[in-house]
């Protein structure tokens, strides 16, 4: 194996752990894997992931409209008992 080949499989080897790792983070935060794209840049990547706050699943209550927790018993605007 010559110089050249070596850097590539180097680079190559980096540039799928930055993506696992991406990935891993991504589905622990629960966020679209789109993200996986930051992959592209490395680390700088892994940061901007990292600092991206977790996203919680919500959905609308059927009385109100508004954004809640899709665990949510009770809806925090209108205080109505969620089914």
């Amino acid at each position: 194996m010559d110089k050249m080949q070596l850097v590539f499989l180097i680079i190559a080897v980096i540039y799928a752990v930055c993506f696992y790792i991406i990935y891993l983070l991504c589905k622990k935060k629960n966020l679209p894997m789109y993200f996986l794209l930051l992959g592209f840049i490395h680390f700088v990547g892994i940061a901007i992931v990292l600092f991206l706050p977790i996203r919680i699943p919500q959905r609308k209550c059927p009385y109100c409209a508004e954004l809640i927790a899709e665990e949510a018993k009770i809806c925090r605007y209108c205080n109505r008992e969620i089914n």
